[in-house]
């Protein structure tokens, strides 16, 4: 999310900069903090926590954005637990995967967004 925020407002921060500038206004850690839905409201069409979409490889990320009322696709690593997988939407195994589709978005095939 943090990438389309700085490509759409055009701001002169990296992705990685303008996390560490929204996560200054939330006061507790995730999954506990406001962070995604902050960021949310950064958007011009102030989107509504369940139209957003979160991709995630953190346990905690998934917890905050399920926390949030957004849909969550999770991307973990090995060591992730069963439990935590669980609580996501989607699990996948490499970002490529996203089956963008279930949430009303262009498939990959289709999309501009694609890693190339």
């Amino acid at each position: 999310m943090a990438k389309r925020v700085v490509q759409v407002y055009q701001l002169p921060l990296t992705p990685e900069e303008y996390y560490e500038e929204v996560k200054k206004e939330c006061q507790t850690r995730m999954p506990n903090c406001q962070l995604l839905p902050v960021c949310a409201s950064r958007f011009e069409d102030k989107p509504k926590p369940g139209d957003c979409l979160v991709f995630e490889d953190a346990p905690n990320g998934i917890e905050s954005a399920l926390a949030a009322g957004m849909q969550t696709i999770m991307v973990p690593s090995v060591e992730t637990p069963k439990e935590i997988r669980e609580k996501a939407h989607v699990v996948i195994d490499s970002l490529d995967q996203a089956p963008l589709e279930l949430f009303g978005l262009p498939a990959m095939e289709k999309c501009s967004c694609k890693s190339r």
